[in-house]
């Protein structure tokens, strides 16, 4: 069955995802991957739709009537996860009052999703990696063998060979799972997708909104298609919802962008006030690839990833996109809501980064107090 088969048969993705070579490309994978067994490894980064990815490989394959569960290995403080993943009896620990089914237990002749690979505790993967090999594990206290045989998806927006450089992820743990890869390429590389992507979360909420009488003006639509999207095509349907809520008209003038308000893709070539930008943000990301902080005995030299889902271009695309005005920690904690989605408290994230960022010359502080601060970017430092 050839990729166009597969897009008759499970249409939301395909929709979601538009129609560009590469996203073809995606979708064959996609294909491929739900008719065998093997496990499958999903990249990609913050909001490019990796478990409708995940969830397009369980509805085209044989699996489909069974269950398909997904867990974000991210969301989960390290002691719940051995819980959360292959269950536990009465007892096993405090507060443990009932047994209790895993999500592989769950997920039995499924399919099992678990997004953010990278984020797994090193001491629980070689149980992971057990029953990948073995197909069967032990609910935590208990002494009896429960067999799975779950088809297991992961997803990932790190490097996880990285990661197993520095010693935080298993070599063995990362070939067991990358039996066979799809990688999504971020929005802003794939930008005859965005009219296809707008039109489609357009139809969504204005039927949900009931206003079906309402459009997006060329104006606005060619912004849309200049915007860099750091948080991907879930910062596109953001943009969307809440135009269409916020909308009084008809008609869609104008999106109100978070972050890089001003950050277009590259087609200008040659214009000197283009190329001054350009040079003006790498010399940013340079110097916020060269903070290091030490916070009481732990060192942050990886500063901007102690929020999960946000790399350091992302916070490069804000700063320089504010072109020198004054924004606050709200704005920017509203950044960090679009680009990681939820989960933690993100005004109190928003202050540490840009406490650090002051403190190391990137940010001017005005003085005042929390509520009313203030902060402009120092260009040309």
């Amino acid at each position: 069955m050839d990729a166009k088969d597969n897009r008759k048969k499970f249409p939301t993705f395909h929709n979601m995802v538009g129609g560009s070579a590469a996203m073809r490309k995606v979708f064959d994978l996609i294909g491929k991957s739900a008719k065998t067994d093997s496990s499958v490894l999903i990249v990609g980064e913050s909001g490019v739709g990796k478990e409708l990815a995940a969830k397009a490989v369980h509805e085209l394959g044989p699996r489909k009537r069974n269950p398909f569960v997904a867990v974000n290995c991210g969301a989960l403080p390290e002691h719940l996860i051995e819980s959360e993943l292959f269950g536990h009896e009465k007892g096993a620990f405090t507060g443990a009052l009932k047994d209790r089914k895993g999500r592989f237990e769950s997920a039995r002749s499924g399919t099992l999703f678990l997004d953010e690979i990278g984020e797994m505790p090193l001491g629980l993967q070689p149980k992971l990696l057990r029953v990948l090999q073995e197909k069967t594990f032990q609910p935590l206290g208990s002494d009896r063998t429960v067999c799975s045989d779950a088809k297991v998806v992961a997803g990932t927006n790190r490097d996880l060979m990285e990661l197993q450089r520095a010693g935080a992820f298993r070599l063995d743990l990362y070939f067991r799972l990358n039996v066979l890869n799809i990688t999504i390429p971020p929005l802003r590389e794939r930008g005859e997708d965005i009219e296809i992507l707008a039109r489609w979360f357009l139809n969504k909420y204005t039927e949900k909104e009931k206003r079906n009488d309402l459009e997006i003006s060329p104006g606005a639509l060619k912004s849309l298609k200049k915007y860099h999207f750091p948080g991907n095509v879930r910062e596109l349907s953001n943009l969307i919802e809440r135009a269409v809520v916020w909308t009084e008209g008809n008609r869609i003038e104008n999106f109100e962008f978070e972050g890089s308000r001003s950050e277009h893709r590259g087609g200008g070539g040659g214009d000197e006030t283009g190329a001054a930008a350009e040079g003006e943000r790498e010399g940013l990301l340079a110097d916020l690839k060269e903070i290091e902080v030490v916070s009481g005995r732990e060192s942050m030299r990886k500063w901007h990833e102690t929020l999960r889902c946000v790399s350091i271009e992302n916070i490069c695309d804000f700063l320089h996109g504010t072109g020198g005005r004054e924004f606050s920690r709200k704005e920017f904690a509203r950044f960090l809501e679009t680009v990681a989605g939820n989960g933690g408290d993100k005004y109190k994230t928003a202050g540490v980064y840009l406490k650090i960022l002051t403190r190391n010359d990137v940010c001017e502080h005005n003085g005042q107090q929390a509520n009313r601060s203030g902060y402009i970017v120092l260009y040309g430092r």
